[in-house]
């Protein structure tokens, strides 16, 4: 069965191309042959053109670009310029406008951002967002090593109850409605400073 393969010549900002083949080796190989620019974004060298499988879940999108006929023949082959996104410019799963996932989220955004609609309904979801606390030790300026509890953490962000959760690396528990606990935490920051708390995992 012939899968798809991202083939570039060793540096993928340089161009990369689309080639379905049947295994890595032969991607490349097919890249080397059939692609005019390869060879020269890999300075003659083809020890420096590399293959690498696209992810599962997109390989129908894939398929619907591929030579149809060769497709059938099981017949390897390039795709030298698979359609890009009409904003960016870079190939990759388009949708039904010719836009990128990051493109067609801004763009969204953009829209949102004009109405006052839109913008209230920016700040409802921006205001959903929760602070994870969990257990870890922080880092201190002299190099000692020591644990903050979720208390500590909520007097320095100045948070309220119901703007966070608790975890303790296994599950997520809401916490307390005073917006206290005595647990050994430290806490991560997601809207304005990740890994503030020095050793905290989001």
């Amino acid at each position: 069965m012939l899968k798809p393969y991202v083939v570039d010549g060793g540096d993928m900002e340089e161009g990369a191309c689309l080639v379905f083949a049947h295994n890595v080796q032969e991607a490349r190989k097919v890249a080397w042959e059939e692609v005019s620019w390869i060879e020269e974004a890999a300075g003659g060298e083809w020890i420096y053109v590399r293959a690498k499988l696209l992810p599962r879940e997109e390989w129908d999108y894939w398929f619907t670009i591929a030579d149809q006929e060769k497709l059938k023949k099981e017949a390897p082959h390039a795709i030298e310029d698979p359609p890009a996104c009409k904003k960016c410019g870079y190939w990759t799963v388009l949708n039904k406008d010719g836009l990128c996932k990051r493109c067609a989220f801004l763009t969204e955004v953009k829209t949102l951002i004009g109405s006052p609609e839109g913008r209230n309904e920016l700040l409802k979801a921006m205001n959903k967002l929760a602070f994870a606390v969990h257990p870890g030790y922080v880092k201190s300026k002299d190099v000692d090593f020591h644990y903050i509890t979720v208390d500590q953490i909520v007097r320095l962000y100045g948070l309220r109850p119901g703007e966070f959760v608790i975890w303790n690396g296994t599950t997520i528990r809401n916490a307390t409605r005073g917006g206290g606990c005595q647990e050994k935490c430290v806490s991560t920051h997601h809207r304005t400073s990740p890994q503030k708390a020095r050793g905290g995992n989001v």
